[in-house]
């Protein structure tokens, strides 16, 4: 979360199953390590001070379950973001990552 939150690529890549599938809300999907790494080169300039604020965290063998809000500076404009988000892991890497948020709260747009 500390890598992904201060927009480390390669910190964040590290944490991921090559056959990653995170689903960012309603936003987009991505599939693999790969487009991981695409998306956040692509953001990444666009992005400071990053941090999450972890409300809530649950866990049950492989499944964390985090509440949380999320605060950045995109492209210069403040962004708080309240967001569910569930990890599932394997071998200890996430493989499967879902955000759940409502992109009208802050105006978030990162495609």
């Amino acid at each position: 979360m500390a890598a992904f939150a201060r927009m480390d690529v390669e910190g964040t890549v590290r944490l991921v199953t090559e056959d990653l599938v995170f689903v960012n809300s309603s936003s987009f999907t991505i599939h693999g390590r790969e487009e991981l790494r695409a998306l956040l080169e692509s953001v990444a300039p666009r992005i400071r001070d990053g941090a999450w604020e972890i409300r809530n965290l649950l866990s049950s063998g492989d499944t964390v379950v985090t509440e949380r809000i999320d605060r950045l500076v995109l492209d210069g404009r403040p962004i708080e973001l309240p967001i569910m988000g569930i990890f599932e892991l394997r071998g200890g890497l996430i493989a499967q990552w879902r955000d759940y948020f409502d992109p009208a709260v802050s105006g978030l747009e990162l495609e």
